[in-house]
């Protein structure tokens, strides 16, 4: 009997696998730059092969060692994934279905549910209307874009299997009066866990909307699909590299037809601290791409709200807003080029807290009692940073922004019950030239706060 491996290399060529890996220059002409080191002479070859072929770093660095030469090696090494990630990827790449030791109702359904949908896409309009936009056929492809047609055909085409189709909520009892599809006339993007996995989708509507329609309709919450944690695109992703942080599908899709394969968005939702979690995990370098209009900054600033927790990491946290366009349309009229020179200028985060903090201040005049409200609120925001030069030189800024500098930010606070420590940190004050009676003790803290001006004040 066949196995899984057997069949995708079968099916698969590892110079197409290289290239949805983001690999451009895969080929088995030439020599390329090898895509597992910093390579500066091309060392990197593919070989063509009755099992998919293979691969050669001439010069043996260590990724290319540690996995093989193979397809999966491949994935394992650029994806940064095990053997068991690299055969979820392949097998969605090849239509390989693998084969589970107890395959749950819920699974079963969802795969049934997206091989309706592809089905149903060539007679829908929805190629045609996305190849209107831009995306090509292969984008189409890769990210198995479908079709739900009208009326309540998944539910009858799938009814031997309606009970995981009721369990992930695609389809839903009608009191009474049967079942009805959940995605209707809806182009569908099926949304993936980190694993591969299928999770749910997403769907977008097409055509004439009827009264109340939304334009986006999700999976609802069950067991496979969390909103909070789900990230679109993340499978695909490559570990430690830069990650592209979106407001939507399409965004992702365009990014992605144009080089620009690390990039994810969330499911219509905010991102939540569950989200950042799992971007500071895979990357140190984030780039969030945000709408330039209202909606956009607010969601920007949402995202800092939950970044500014992690500035005690050694993460790049950068911040690319567009001019009231999404990335979607702003690739529609700008060359990658234009866009890796926007990602390469992206301000870091606290050039943007600073930016929307003189904004803010600009708006809110120079009476006292606005600045203090406006200090204040800022200060809860600054005060979520942990402890740390980050959160110290952002106060200055912020006091220095809003003319406040007798307003005393907290800065720094010392736990101890060795009066002989307290007594050299009050020693070491004073050889700063600071006067150690300013200085609050009690039996087991003390405190350092300073104001806008440098100067250090009682607790």
């Amino acid at each position: 009997m066949t196995s899984p491996v057997e069949l995708i290399k079968s099916r698969l060529d590892i110079v197409k696998v290289a290239q949805s890996l983001g690999i451009e220059a895969a080929t088995y002409k030439k020599n390329i730059c090898c895509p597992l080191h910093d390579d500066s002479t091309p060392s990197f070859r593919f070989y063509e092969g009755a099992d998919g072929g293979s691969f050669v770093c001439f010069s043996h660095c260590d990724l290319s060692r540690k996995h093989g030469n193979d397809m999966f090696a491949l994935v394992m090494a650029i994806n940064g994934v095990d053997f068991k990630g690299a055969l979820a990827y392949l097998a969605s790449l090849s239509g390989v279905e693998l084969s589970r030791k107890k395959k749950s109702p819920a699974d079963e359904a969802l795969g049934l549910a997206q091989y309706f949908f592809r089905k149903n896409l060539p007679e829908s309009g929805v190629e045609e209307y996305l190849a209107s936009r831009g995306f090509c056929a292969a984008v189409i492809e890769k990210f198995g874009i479908g079709y739900a047609p009208p009326g309540s055909r998944l539910a009858r085409y799938g009814h031997q299997q309606i009970e995981g189709l009721l369990e992930v909520g695609l389809v839903r009892e009608m009191d009474g009066h049967g079942v009805s599809d959940l995605l209707r006339r809806r182009l569908t993007i099926p949304i993936h866990d980190r694993h591969g996995g299928l999770a749910g989708f997403a769907g977008r509507l097409f055509g004439d909307p009827s009264h109340g329609d939304r334009k986006y309709m999700n999976s609802p919450e069950s067991r496979l699909f969390k909103k909070g944690d789900l990230l679109y695109n993340m499978h695909r992703c490559r570990r430690g590299q830069t990650l592209i942080v979106t407001e939507g599908y399409l965004d992702v899709m365009a990014l992605d037809q144009v080089g620009f394969h690390n990039s994810v968005c969330t499911m219509g939702t905010a991102l939540t601290e569950s989200h950042i979690s799992s971007l500071v995990e895979f990357s140190d370098d984030l780039v969030f791409m945000f709408d330039g209009d209202k909606a956009g900054k607010r969601a920007a600033w949402a995202a800092a709200t939950h970044l500014i927790c992690h500035t005690d990491k050694p993460i790049s946290f950068r911040f690319a807003l567009l001019d009231s366009v999404d990335p979607h349309e702003y690739l529609s009229t700008h060359s990658p080029a234009d866009m890796e020179a926007l990602l390469d200028a992206a301000p870091p985060l606290s050039d943007f807290i600073t930016r929307e903090i003189e904004a803010l201040s600009d708006c809110h005049g120079d009476r006292p009692e606005d600045l203090m409200r406006l200090l204040s609120r800022f200060e809860d925001f600054i005060n979520r940073a942990p402890s740390g030069i980050f959160r110290d030189i952002l106060a200055d800024r912020v006091a220095s922004i809003t003319k406040a500098h007798a307003r005393r930010i907290p800065l720094l606070e010392l736990s101890s019950r060795d009066q002989a420590f307290i007594a050299a940190i009050e020693e070491l004050a004073s050889s700063f030239g600071y006067d150690s009676s300013v200085l609050s003790t009690d039996k087991s803290r003390i405190t350092f706060k300073c104001d806008g001006a440098g100067q250090i004040s009682e607790s």
